[in-house]
């Protein structure tokens, strides 16, 4: 998402990190650990590095759960109620409509299953009236819905002013 950080604990664990994959044009800013180390002093930086490191490892605890315990529709339908209070929340969701441009396969390597039970289950959410998918544009169609498919929650997000429907948030420009 536009504005993460990534690859924080590497700054005091630099062994070698699982390697990160853009699915789209992506601009990547690096800055060096000795240009970021001595910035550390500075309390108000730590603490926001720190919690920007907790945040992560909240989303990490979340996805274990839901790939543990969770359906394969109510994992597909995290992962879009997810982006979509993500893209809320940087004002990237219009009238309940985010990209999303991942294929079935790569979606499917995300919420760990394989392409067919996510074919299927998009096919699910698209006959119910949750979603329509439209190239790479989701639309949300019953966020209540969605959600209680889900099980989301987005208190494991740590996002400042969490909506509860992000389509209300994008359109009352609340987040």
């Amino acid at each position: 998402m536009p504005g993460d950080l990534l690859a924080l604990p590497s700054l005091l664990l630099p062994a070698a990190q699982s390697p990160l994959h853009a699915l789209a044009n992506t601009t990547i800013i690096r800055v060096r650990h000795d240009d970021l180390r001595p910035l550390l002093d500075n309390r108000e930086l730590s603490e926001a590095l720190w919690r920007d490191c907790l945040g992560d490892a909240s989303v990490v605890e979340r996805w274990l759960i839901n790939v543990g315990r969770k359906s394969a529709l109510a994992r597909i339908a995290h992962l879009i109620a997810e982006m979509a209070t993500r893209c809320a929340q940087i004002g990237m969701l219009n009238d309940g409509v985010f990209r999303l441009q991942m294929t079935q396969e790569q979606i499917a390597d995300a919420v760990g299953l394989t392409p067919v039970p996510v074919n299927r289950s998009i096919k699910t959410m698209q006959d119910t009236r949750l979603i329509q998918i439209c190239r790479a544009s989701v639309k949300i169609l019953d966020w209540s819905a969605l959600v209680a498919v889900a099980e989301f929650d987005p208190d494991y997000l740590q996002l400042p002013d969490v909506c509860a429907d992000p389509r209300r948030a994008a359109r009352d420009q609340l987040c």
